[in-house]
């Protein structure tokens, strides 16, 4: 994990150690910025190399061996790099800035491929390749997920809009089916079909403060995501997330009212829930971490609840 620190714009520089650990003996690879923030960095699949992408405005390809750069500096972006990722044979690395462009780039030459990718209307902030490498996705701060063509750099059908608030993260699904996005409005969406752009389910909600990053495993089974809450969320992917399923005739729906009542959905109150587990019972992420946080997800298990006539069933007869 690597944070992000804003600090002034200059030159960053390599500075390789081959420190001895007393614990393992193992060398450590350090590879710093002596004054510019790097925001972003990646391994090529290979895991030969190193990109990483800078307040300097520049992204910088190193020997992950060695620790020695190689080659210059990629220019052409004019503000801070904020994402970068390397595309899966290994030849082209996208970059991403905010001055709102998606840039590809020759991984061996450091040659821009083409113009910029332009359509963002404010600084992006995240990127990744298809599992397939035809195609790249983009998420901004104008609140949208955008895809692109990788050959051509043509955007691929209209922006992917339903966040209410900046995108941060994005990620493809390990089959590049779906699209995962996480934003500033607390909201994890699995919501993209890759090839159609269309939302797929409800939002993800549980997180209670923006979320930053968003990953799925590789069975491609969970999704997992991390937030300014302090609270790493798995959710899963298979599950239905819409509201409740219903217990026998559809109605009833795990919707948490003002007032603290669950009701059907023809108005008839279920059960009461105290305040302090509203939150977590309509949190619909698995777990969270660490697992025994105050804002974890609540589960109610009603595979004995008894509604309507059946109710007569919980009374003892205790004469």
């Amino acid at each position: 994990m690597f944070q992000k620190n804003i600090l002034p714009h200059f030159a960053h520089k390599s500075i390789f150690n081959d420190a001895h650990s007393s614990r393992d003996n193992a060398a450590q690879l350090l590879i710093s910025n002596a004054l510019s923030g790097v925001q972003a960095v990646a391994y090529s699949p290979d895991g030969r190399y190193m990109v990483s992408g800078s307040y300097d405005n520049t992204i910088r390809v190193w020997d992950a061996q060695t620790g020695a750069q190689k080659g210059e500096a990629f220019t052409g972006h004019t503000k801070s790099v904020t994402s970068v990722a390397y595309s899966p044979d290994g030849k082209y690395i996208v970059s991403v800035s905010n001055d709102n462009t998606v840039r590809v780039w020759d991984a061996q030459t450091g040659a821009q491929k083409g113009e910029p990718l332009t359509g963002h209307t404010n600084c992006v902030t995240s990127v990744a390749y298809s599992p397939d490498g035809r195609y790249i996705v983009s998420g901004s701060w104008d609140n949208t997920v955008r895809v692109w063509d990788a050959q051509t750099g043509a955007q691929k059908g209209e922006p992917l809009a339903g966040h209410t608030n900046w995108v941060e993260s994005v990620a493809y699904s390990p089959d590049g089916k779906c699209i995962v996005s996480g934003s500033w409005d607390n909201t994890v969406r699995m919501v993209w079909d890759a090839q159609t752009g269309a939302q797929k389910g409800e939002p993800l909600t549980g997180h209670t403060n923006w979320v930053e990053s968003v990953a799925y495993s590789p069975d491609g089974k969970c999704i997992v995501s991390g937030s300014n809450d302090n609270i790493v969320r798995v959710w899963d992917v298979q599950e239905s997330h819409e509201e409740w399923s219903s217990i026998k005739d559809g109605n009833v729906k795990c919707q948490v009212d003002n007032d603290g009542w669950i009701r059907s959905s023809d108005g008839h109150l279920i059960f009461w829930v105290p305040r302090d587990l509203h939150n977590g019972l309509q949190d619909m992420s698995l777990m969270c971490l660490p697992k025994f946080h105050p804002g974890h997800p609540v589960s109610l298990n009603l595979a004995n609840a008894c509604f309507g006539e059946e109710w007569t069933r919980v009374k003892q007869n205790n004469i």
